[in-house]
């Protein structure tokens, strides 16, 4: 037994990653919809940031948007990068 004196937890937290059942995803990540490079989305300007692009919120990822565009215009945008909560699309055409 004194050799497993050193072991604090027998059994480990990251039972998960050695399962062979899928994730269970937590109810927060059920309605959320992720962003894909080439994307098309429509969106609303809701602000704009020190460099002057516009920005839009999206399933609450925060997304810039270059080519122009005031507060309140409506858009359809091609999502060119996307990183953790934030997001860079380009516009296509004003609605």
């Amino acid at each position: 037994m004194t050799k497993y004196r050193d072991h604090k937890e027998v059994y480990t937290r990251d039972y998960s990653r050695w399962s062979v059942y899928p994730k269970i995803p937590r109810p927060d990540e059920y309605g959320r919809k992720s962003l894909r490079p080439g994307q098309i989305i429509e969106v609303e300007i809701i602000d704009v940031d020190e460099k002057g692009r516009g920005v839009a919120n999206y399933n609450g990822i925060k997304i810039k948007i270059n080519g122009g565009g005031t507060v309140g215009d409506k858009v359809k945008i091609r999502i060119i990068n996307h990183r953790g909560e934030e997001a860079l699309g380009e516009v296509i055409r004003f609605l």
